[in-house]
């Protein structure tokens, strides 16, 4: 849930954020893998091509960004005033 949107309860909140962190970390280990398996892992053929881009493309989903998921926790918290989201 985004900072901006329905209030959220403390447990959804922090599992959403808890979701966003996990996907930065997957998308630095599936780099990594990426970087070393050389000129060929990046053949479009190879299954680790297409697993990098599996991987990129659910990160960029709106549900798994860190920093929306991170202010609606913060609100969840602190109140709205401390993620910058009072109106």
């Amino acid at each position: 849930m985004v900072a901006d949107g329905p209030e959220v309860d403390r447990p959804s909140a922090q599992s959403q954020r808890d979701c966003a962190v996990a996907t930065e970390l997957l998308i630095t280990a599936v780099d990594r893998l990426f970087r070393t398996s050389g000129t060929s892992g990046q053949s479009t053929d190879g299954p680790l091509q297409r697993h990098w881009r599996d991987a990129h493309c659910a990160a960029g989903h709106i549900v798994l960004q860190f920093p929306q998921n991170a202010a609606a926790f913060s609100a969840s918290v602190f109140g709205p005033a401390a993620s910058g989201t009072a109106r």
